[in-house]
């Protein structure tokens, strides 16, 4: 398959994770209303941040094999913290502000409101679940 296929898949699984995720990650909140609906959120403007997952792992994918699985997971995490803040800027200065930036200010946790550093678990994690897939795919 191509990078472009590759891509595609890999953005959809992103958004399909990102729901999941905030959907999870608000339940208290959503609980203490009395909203049990479970509902997840996501944005058609983080397509493409989700699509370059591919082309990085289709260009790297051999260098990154040579290093142990907890190393891997940590540059997994810096390159999604780095692709994370530089889109939400850039979503910042396009649209005036990030779709999840009154979310991670809210938070207390976040980086300038583009990147939340208590993610980092989840960052780790998804790096290595998104080397399966794309082992699997590639």
């Amino acid at each position: 398959m191509s990078v472009i296929i590759h891509s595609i898949i890999f953005a959809l699984i992103g958004l399909g994770i990102e729901v999941v995720f905030t959907a999870l990650t608000n339940i208290n909140k959503n609980f203490a209303k009395g909203d049990k609906s479970l509902k997840g959120y996501s944005s058609i403007w983080y397509i493409p941040l989700y699509g370059l997952v591919a082309p990085i792992f289709h260009f790297y994918f051999d260098f990154f094999s040579q290093y142990s699985w907890y190393t891997r997971g940590l540059i997994y995490m810096l390159i999604i913290y780095l692709a994370e803040f530089f889109w939400m800027a850039t979503l910042r200065f396009l649209l005036g502000h990030s779709p999840s930036e009154k979310e991670y200010y809210a938070s207390g946790r976040s980086f300038w409101g583009l990147i939340r550093w208590d993610f980092a678990p989840a960052w780790f994690v998804a790096g290595l679940f998104l080397e399966s897939i794309a082992n699997f795919i590639m």
